[in-house]
């Protein structure tokens, strides 16, 4: 059955007999103001006990009860996790018994698979974030790694190669990421290239007016005119 995204007359009524609002004024202000009558700030959230009886009679979104109780959806959202309510703990959901009745019905391995090569092919992008775009959580990449040597072992390959890069280096500046050939070597260390494209690089140099000569614009100073001096020149 759907999510209520907005209560209705009768469903608000039917809350309220719970959770009455402890104010009539709640609903004509913002949260970090003073009640204008009352001259305090009144909690617009129910707790624990009273929360936990409401949702076992409404099965709401938390923007249907945030506009219930007055509040912004991030509220209520705090309050789920505070309260550890509508949430579940992986940790005790994958336990080696889940994971060995999970075995018996056959292990997928290609999520698996589709992580590791995400692992090669975006090296400075977090673990996390790449088992989410794959869909597996944590919990469950640990106890397969744990009873999955061969897994484990493609897995281990995958953070190998990870840590050399994959021919293409990221750009602090334009955000991009480019192959490593736009990136300039630095002269102290030829292993080592420039934290920003060569396009950038270029666009962060400009000409002395009065010499001619490139320099880093942070070598440069700018009179009120436009014109660029060097420090030689300015001097």
């Amino acid at each position: 059955m759907k999510k209520i995204d907005s209560f209705n007359e009768l469903q608000v009524r039917e809350i309220r007999e719970i959770f009455p609002l402890v104010c009539e004024e709640i609903p004509n202000y913002k949260g970090k103001e003073l009640c204008p009558k009352c001259k305090i700030h009144h909690t617009r959230m129910p707790n624990k006990e009273t929360f936990k009886k409401l949702l076992n009679y409404f099965d709401a979104t938390d923007k249907a009860w945030a506009e219930v109780f007055h509040v912004d959806r991030a509220t209520v959202s705090k309050q789920r996790g505070k309260y550890s309510i509508g949430s579940y703990n992986l940790n005790e959901i994958w336990t080696d018994r889940r994971y060995w009745d999970e075995w018996a019905t056959g292990i997928d391995e290609q999520p698996f698979k589709d992580f590791f090569e995400l692992l090669i092919k975006f090296p400075r992008a977090k673990e996390l974030d790449l088992m989410k775009v794959v869909e597996i959580n944590k919990h469950y990449f640990s106890m397969v790694m744990k009873n999955n040597p061969s897994l484990k072992d493609d897995y281990q390959i995958a953070t190998s190669e990870r840590s050399y890069g994959n021919g293409y280096l990221f750009c602090f500046k334009c955000k991009i990421r480019k192959t490593e050939d736009n990136f300039q070597l630095i002269d102290k260390n030829k292993s080592k290239r420039s934290v920003i494209c060569g396009l950038c690089n270029k666009e962060n140099n400009d000409k002395c007016t009065e010499c001619g000569n490139i320099f880093s614009e942070k070598k440069l100073i700018r009179e009120e005119n436009g014109i660029m001096l060097c420090y030689d020149c300015f001097s």
